[in-house]
C-alpha cells in the first residue's frame, strides 16, 4: 500500500501524469490548477504538497497533459453501459458511485462533457479525476481494479466517435439486418 506522496510520485514519474492536491474527502482542488494543465508538477511540489499529509486526495489533470482522458461512470447501470459499447481499458478505479476508465488522449482537443442519462462524464483537456488512494465525500476510497495501479502502456485511444457516442446519451441505433436466406431472394 503506497502513501498519499509515494502514489502521487508514481502517477507524476512513472505515468507521466499531471497531479494536483485536492482537499480531503472532496472534489476541490487544494491549490490553482490551472497551471497544471499546461506544465507538470516537480518533486519539490509533490512533497510539499502529500508528505506527511495522510488524508489529503490526490488529482490528476486529464487531457493532453497527462496525455489521458477518463470515463466517469456513475453507477451500476452507467458501468454495464460501458461494458457493452466501449472497449475495455487495463487501467481502471473504483469509485465512491462507479468507476473510472482511462484511455489515452488522441493528440485531438477533447472536452470534458457529461451524459445527466447515462450517468457518463468524460474528463478531457481541462478536468480532472480523483485518484487511489483518495477518499470521497462519503468516506470512501477509491481503488484501483488492478493490484497496484501500474498502467500497461498502451492504453486504447479515446476515439471522436467513441465521445461523441457517450455524447448523444443513449446506445447506437440497432442495425438492420436483412434475412439473407429470404424467400424473396
Amino acid at each position: 500500500m503506497y502513501t498519499v506522496h509515494e502514489q502521487a510520485e508514481q502517477l507524476l514519474t512513472q505515468m507521466g501524469f499531471s497531479v494536483i492536491p485536492v482537499l480531503p474527502r472532496s472534489k476541490k482542488p487544494a491549490v490553482g490548477w490551472k497551471e497544471f494543465q499546461t506544465r507538470l508538477p516537480d518533486s519539490d511540489e509533490l512533497k510539499r504538497w502529500f508528505e506527511g499529509k495522510a488524508s489529503m486526495n490526490v488529482g490528476v489533470v486529464t487531457g493532453a497533459i497527462s496525455g489521458i482522458v477518463v470515463v466517469d461512470f456513475d453507477s451500476a447501470e452507467a458501468v454495464e453501459w460501458g461494458l457493452v459499447f466501449l472497449p475495455p481499458t487495463p487501467l481502471r478505479s473504483m469509485t465512491p458511485r462507479g468507476q473510472h476508465w482511462f484511455y489515452a488522449h488522441s493528440g485531438s482537443p477533447t472536452p470534458n462533457t457529461s451524459s445527466r442519462t447515462l450517468q457518463i462524464d468524460v474528463r478531457g483537456d481541462g478536468g480532472y479525476v480523483l485518484v487511489p488512494p483518495s477518499f470521497g465525500e462519503n468516506g470512501t476510497q477509491y481503488r484501483w481494479m488492478t493490484s497496484d495501479g501500474a498502467c500497461p502502456k498502451p492504453l486504447p485511444v479515446m476515439t471522436a466517435d467513441m465521445h461523441a457516442l457517450i455524447r448523444q446519451g443513449q446506445a447506437p441505433a440497432p442495425v438492420e439486418v436483412t434475412d439473407l436466406f429470404s424467400e424473396e431472394s
